[in-house]
């Protein structure tokens, strides 16, 4: 399957936070150190940023029991695994390690009647990051719902950005990038929903408040 862009948005269109700019590097750093292509990485990323806005901690809007950067459901899927693995199901660290741990060990993502693709394959493609969002929409995520060219679009912004990371250093970057990331994603984490509240930009149109671990539109 080849799809094609939608004419959406433009991909300069969106204005995203240092922090989630900070998480998405992260994840580059950390799935391609695990063999995966820069266009399956930014197709991944094109779906969490419409799940989770490209934050670990935080549980669906509007109930439905998701959590995290790709919404598991039941959030036990993946705070069983990382607990059972002495990793902290909150952090980027233990939800790209349980995303590794799925795509290797034939769980979560199967082939569709939109795309045959495996994981094995998903991993190692170097189709365009708008046709591996679709795919891993379809794939992986599998919403009743799986007319959503948006994150096609925003996973081809994402690979451009990713474009512009220098991954010669890659393990010495991902050590000290890990607890700095933490600890911005703790702080927006247990921002106040007052007059302290932190304000993330997810495009020139939707702002959203971070309130503890929910997520609200304002």
């Amino acid at each position: 399957m080849t799809a094609t862009p939608k004419s959406v948005k433009a991909t300069q269109y969106y204005n995203y936070s240092a922090t989630q700019k900070a998480n998405a590097e992260f994840l580059y750093r950390y799935f391609s150190a695990r063999g995966w292509t820069r266009s399956a990485i930014a197709g991944m990323l094109g779906n969490m940023t419409v799940e989770s806005y490209l934050l670990p901690d935080i549980t669906e809007i509007g109930g439905g029991g998701g959590y995290g950067l790709v919404q598991w459901t039941p959030a036990s899927k993946l705070i069983n695994w990382t607990r059972a693995n002495g990793l902290d199901y909150r952090t980027l660290t233990g939800q790209a390690a349980r995303i590794q741990y799925e795509m290797t060990h034939g769980i979560q993502f199967y082939p569709s009647y939109t795309s045959s693709m495996t994981a094995a394959q998903y991993m190692k493609s170097n189709a365009s990051a708008y046709t591996l969002a679709i795919v891993f929409l379809a794939n992986y995520e599998r919403p009743y719902d799986s007319n959503q060219p948006e994150r096609g679009n925003i996973a081809m912004y994402w690979y451009n950005y990713l474009g512009t990371i220098n991954l010669s250093d890659n393990t010495n970057n991902l050590h000290q990038n890990q607890h700095r990331i933490q600890r911005q994603n703790h702080k927006l984490r247990m921002a106040m929903c007052g007059k302290d509240q932190t304000f993330i930009t997810i495009t020139t149109e939707i702002k959203l408040v971070a309130c503890g671990r929910m997520v609200k539109m304002v």
